[in-house]
């Protein structure tokens, strides 16, 4: 495997930081490239056996909803976690995007 000389000397200085080998900075790397690449992958994959089911939703459903939670988190919650509904239409914003992608994929 060839590597830039500029990727090397990061993960150089992250071995350093954490005394490890440089072998074993790049090994984690290597892994969690994999493992985030590996779930992309399945789920777009999912996102388009979805869409060859009919299984969706009208987009201006789904903008609607994640425009409702927006707004009650900018509202604040009687939980006073206002967060947490930030996190969900943020995390349905990423669903959205991850099945676009499947579509132009």
């Amino acid at each position: 495997i060839r590597i830039d000389d500029s990727v090397l000397g990061r993960a150089a200085r992250i071995a350093k930081a954490l005394s490890r080998s440089r072998n074993w900075v790049i090994q984690q790397a290597v892994d969690r490239y994999l493992n985030y690449e590996e779930w992309f992958v399945q789920q777009v994959t999912e996102g388009l056996e979805d869409v060859k089911r009919g299984k969706t939703i009208p987009h201006d459903d789904v903008m609607a909803e994640i425009r409702e939670k927006i707004a009650k988190a900018q509202r604040g919650s009687s939980s006073g976690q206002p967060w947490r509904e930030t996190i969900c239409s943020l995390f349905l914003t990423r669903i959205c995007v991850v099945l676009l992608c499947a579509l132009v994929w």
